[in-house]
């Protein structure tokens, strides 16, 4: 009689845990939920950053960078030193162009170029978590581990419609994105951190991306600017963009 109780008592635990125990896209949507919730999230129509940065490696430099993103896939990167001219690159989900300050001359981005761009846009992408959950999208759960200290952190692979996988890090705890791993090979790699809230989203104010397993950029979130007007030919025409850069891309506070 007492073997049989403790069976049932082994067996209830076990299938509560079971029906517990969150899917991948569950996981996720909890992550949407503490970065601001879906509503919030949707009525982004386009997000402005002033970040400072950091390269690391051979060819150091120190700046400011402007993005201006707007979902799904365009973006502005307007970069800023001081040893070069500002660049202002504009990405309009098919081809880059991109200008520097005092040249009024428009080039065409070469795969490099594109490249980097499009690596930031997949950056730019998951401050909108809801950007993951797009036609064809699959999401799956890769494993549950519990860090020192007790955290449980989840790794969640997302699979694209046109083949993108991202690994995704997410705590079990407040459910914030820490981290995201690009491509199949994953060289390259993305940890978020220090978590604000921006006009009622929260954010990472700490970004470092490592190529290769070496850290390569370390970026800081300064202000954050949702739902900017803005001229129909800003993500195509880099002139454009050097003047809504001129007027105030990010509003100050």
């Amino acid at each position: 009689m007492r073997c049989t109780a403790s069976l049932a008592v082994v067996a209830c635990v076990f299938l509560c845990g079971v029906a517990s125990a969150k899917t991948a896209e569950q996981i996720v949507r909890e992550a949407i939920k503490s970065q601001g919730g879906h509503e919030k999230l949707a009525g982004i129509k386009n997000l402005a950053v002033h970040v400072t940065y950091k390269t690391l490696g051979k060819n150091k430099l120190e700046g400011e960078l402007y993005e201006l993103y707007q979902p799904p896939d365009r973006l502005v990167a307007v970069l800023r030193s001081d040893v070069k001219p500002d660049v202002i690159k504009v990405y309009d989900g098919t081809r880059g162009r991109f200008m520097r300050r005092g040249h009024e001359k428009v080039f065409v981005m070469d795969k490099r170029d594109l490249l980097q761009m499009k690596e930031s846009l997949s950056r730019a992408r998951l401050l909108i978590l809801t950007n993951l959950f797009v036609e064809g999208a699959r999401f799956a759960l890769m494993s549950k581990t519990v860090i020192p200290g007790g955290l449980v952190i989840y790794k969640v692979r997302w699979s694209g419609p046109a083949g993108q996988v991202i690994r995704l890090s997410i705590d079990g705890s407040q459910y914030l994105l820490h981290g995201a791993t690009f491509g199949g090979s994953g060289s390259l790699k993305v940890k978020f951190g220090k978590h604000r809230v921006y006009n009622g989203i929260r954010l990472p104010s700490r970004i470092s991306v490592y190529e290769g397993g070496k850290k390569t950029i370390r970026i800081s979130v300064g202000q954050v600017t949702f739902n900017r007007k803005l001229a129909q030919d800003v993500f195509t025409d880099p002139v454009s963009a050097a003047k809504l850069v001129e007027q105030g891309l990010v509003e100050k506070k």
